[in-house]
């Protein structure tokens, strides 16, 4: 199975063109993509959900923006534009070898899988910090690292959801 991780932005960003994994500096962003480079060959690769530009490389050089999926109308419309982009980018994998998009992203950036679209029948897409508020996600996130998993002081002890617990033990032992 090829696991593709899609990460969401961040409303903190550097303020000068840069890449766009240094582009956003929010701890969230940041322990996403630690945790997505943290699994070596178990993932594909990952990739940036924008909510400018859509869906990113972390290797492509973007400027500074302050924009947001704030309406309905502009999630579904960036929902549209990146589903097409994940099928151009991916659905040739599919072929081969079932893919899988693991989102750490908010529900806004998971506007591409809504029933609104056909289904994408090619792949599966897991949320497994769906209904999590930011400091779950974190603790959550900080679990899953290996070198911060055993470090009690580098996380907060919060309480997760049973289902948030399957979901993350399953994620980490496919990988």
């Amino acid at each position: 199975m090829k696991n593709i991780v899609l990460i969401g932005c961040s409303a903190s960003k550097a303020d000068t063109p840069i890449r766009a994994a240094e582009m956003y500096t929010g701890e969230l962003f940041k322990l996403s993509r630690r945790w997505a480079e943290s699994c070596g060959g178990g993932i594909y690769g990952w990739w940036i959900l924008s909510a400018k530009w859509g869906l990113l490389t972390p290797g492509q050089t973007i400027s500074p923006y302050d924009e947001t999926l704030d309406t309905t109308a502009k999630t579904r419309t960036w929902g549209g534009k990146v589903r097409q982009d994940l099928h151009d980018c991916f659905h040739g994998f599919s072929k081969n070898e079932p893919v899988r998009f693991i989102v750490l992203a908010g529900k806004a950036y998971s506007s591409w899988n809504e029933p609104l679209f056909l289904p994408l029948i090619w792949c599966t897409v897991e949320r497994p910090l769906a209904g999590l508020g930011i400091g779950q996600q974190k603790a959550a996130l900080c679990r899953m690292i290996p070198s911060l998993a055993t470090d009690k002081h580098a996380w907060p002890h919060i309480p997760l959801p049973d289902r948030v617990e399957r979901s993350l033990a399953t994620i980490g032992a496919s990988l």
